[in-house]
């Protein structure tokens, strides 16, 4: 069949009910301002015929996702949207879609439609650069494009070149399937994987293993915080197109049961490793927590998940009934994640009304965007004594704004290293074709106004890391790796996968010997250590009162 015969068989739409009850539902989306253009709109890529759509959504319920895109982006975005780049970056995103197809004349199909000075005339040039596609595919003969293809490549190119245009990796345009992908994770829910938290780094392109989970494949292969993959299969990260974090995760993820080999540099080893992974259904656990001494309890939140809140509470009743006087909290190496769930452990920790954190927008003629305030909640004050909380150059967003509520509040000390500087809030906008834009819309700022995007929350108590090798050199107190990396709280057993030695997965421990070692590589961390002596500090008895408890972290550690 060639073009010609498939734009005569698909044909324009027609005035259906489908579309009516279409237009009604647009009318209460985007604002009675927008419906009668948006209606001139859509008469006009009505009326186009492109190509054979290769799913079961119509042209018309993808031109919304576009639409609706660009009007998300107007509204919303954290900065000045420029609609002339816009529209450029979703020319240049068909060109790509469409090279090699057919020769497209990109930078006249641009320049034809410049300026363009707000949304109406975006998508008024956008129904004419799809007019200008058709044309040239029907003179090229060419039926291997769909209109799927170039609407979702105009959407994903107008986004990426938003987000290149103001360094913003938070942004971006995530197909169906993706869409659904980012929907599970952030509510937990079991994949398929290794089980890392990973983080891609694209001026390097590679991927920094942020976080290694408990008995899970990565964990029994040996992967290690700090780990950089540079291949998946042995392709080199620089010649796989990865335009997002899901585009990377999605290189390690793949059909349960089947291998990945992902070769990594390590610090302080010359060579890369190979290191064949088998995945599996991932069960992600949120916290991990410890008595570390008679008096001081330990919590480490891997990733503020929507059932890390909970988890926190029970552990933090659990040291209120255990007698514990003070409290570290571990948030090294969390990136983030829910905003609510930070707000909801932040809670634990303050008085009910006091402010956790706000958000805000661009400023428009209107005032702010996007301004909310979030306090912690009525009835949810549980640990009241004090508090230490431990962060690392990679403890971001979420964690950040943890933080700073308790910093600022003066409900703990903050141990450790500046942290990562995210200060961006995103909003997730599903479209109409199942597909989402994760948009950055706001900045979040901490209860003394200040705004640590790119810039980070500095430690009361400055701490860095000191790892085992090079603790070893030093003389220092060594801190084995695995203090650092994400614990599990109820595990019956875990494979013996000490650094250093040969991985035997055969043997296993029993849990209390596997609590043992966890605590063991705590109180040998200097960077735990560090915590400890400023909550002893604070807990010290003033010279008039003489001390109950004599007993200290050093000689606990040695029992």
């Amino acid at each position: 069949m060639n073009t010609h015969s498939a734009l005569k068989r698909i044909g324009p739409l027609k005035d259906s009910g489908h579309t009516r009850h279409a237009v009604r539902q647009m009318k209460r989306r985007i604002g009675a301002g927008l419906v009668l253009f948006a209606l001139t709109l859509a008469a006009s890529f009505l009326s186009l015929s492109l190509v054979q759509s290769r799913s079961q959504q119509s042209p018309y319920v993808l031109y919304r996702s576009f639409l609706h895109t660009a009007i998300a982006i107007n509204r919303n975005y954290v900065e000045e949207p420029d609609n002339s780049f816009l529209f450029a970056s979703a020319v240049e995103g068909i060109a790509r879609e469409l090279s090699g197809k057919v020769s497209f004349a990109t930078a006249e199909l641009i320049a034809s439609a410049s300026p363009v000075d707000d949304v109406r005339e975006l998508n008024d040039a956008f129904v004419r650069s799809l007019q200008a596609v058709r044309e040239q595919l029907h003179a090229a003969n060419v039926e291997s494009a769909s209109i799927d293809e170039v609407i979702r490549s105009a959407i994903g190119g107008m986004v990426s070149g938003l987000a290149r245009k103001h360094s913003d990796s938070y942004s971006y345009y995530l197909p169906p399937k993706k869409a659904k992908e980012l929907s599970e994770s952030l509510h937990n829910e079991s994949f398929g994987g290794v089980g890392t938290y990973i983080e891609y780094l694209p001026e390097e392109q590679k991927i920094l293993i942020l976080g290694v989970l408990p008995e899970t494949p990565a964990f029994e292969a040996g992967l290690e915080v700090g780990d950089l993959i540079v291949k998946v299969d042995g392709v080199p990260l620089a010649d796989i197109p990865i335009d997002s974090p899901e585009a990377a995760r999605d290189r390690i993820r793949g059909k349960i049961g089947t291998r990945v080999v992902l070769t990594i540099e390590r610090e302080g080893v010359p060579t890369l490793l190979d290191i064949p992974v088998t995945r599996r259904n991932i069960d992600v656990k949120n916290t991990f927590k410890v008595s570390l001494t008679d008096s001081i309890g330990y919590i480490r939140i891997d990733n503020f998940t929507s059932e890390a809140p909970e988890e926190v509470k029970k552990s933090l009743e659990f040291f209120n009934s255990s007698g514990s006087d003070g409290l570290i909290l571990d948030l090294r190496s969390n990136p983030g994640g829910l905003l609510d769930a930070a707000v909801a452990v932040s809670s634990f920790f303050l008085p009910p009304g006091k402010l956790i954190t706000y958000t805000q927008g661009r400023v428009s003629a209107d005032g702010p965007l996007h301004y909310k305030e979030y306090r912690a909640e009525n009835h949810s004050l549980i640990w009241s004594r004090p508090t230490a909380i431990l962060v690392d150059r990679r403890s971001a967003s979420a964690s950040e704004i943890v933080t700073g509520a308790l910093k600022d509040h003066g409900r703990a000390v903050v141990v450790g290293e500046l942290t990562f500087g995210k200060g961006s809030v995103q909003e997730i906008f599903p479209l109409q074709d199942q597909s989402s834009l994760r948009l950055t819309v706001a900045y979040y700022f901490t209860p003394g106004g200040v705004c640590i995007h790119r810039v980070g929350i500095e430690p009361d108590v400055e701490a860095k890391y000191v790892s085992r090798r090079v603790a070893s050199a030093t003389g220092e107190a060594e801190a084995p790796q695995e203090a650092v990396a994400p614990q599990v709280e109820d595990a019956s057993a875990v494979e013996d996968a000490t650094p250093g030695r040969g991985l035997d997965f055969a043997q296993k421990i029993d849990r209390r010997s596997f609590l043992q070692r966890r605590r063991d590589a705590l109180l040998e961390d200097n960077q735990v250590l560090a915590a400890i002596r400023v909550l002893e500090e604070r807990l010290a008895p003033s010279a008039e009162a003489p001390s109950e408890k004599p007993e200290t972290a050093a000689t606990a550690a040695g029992l």
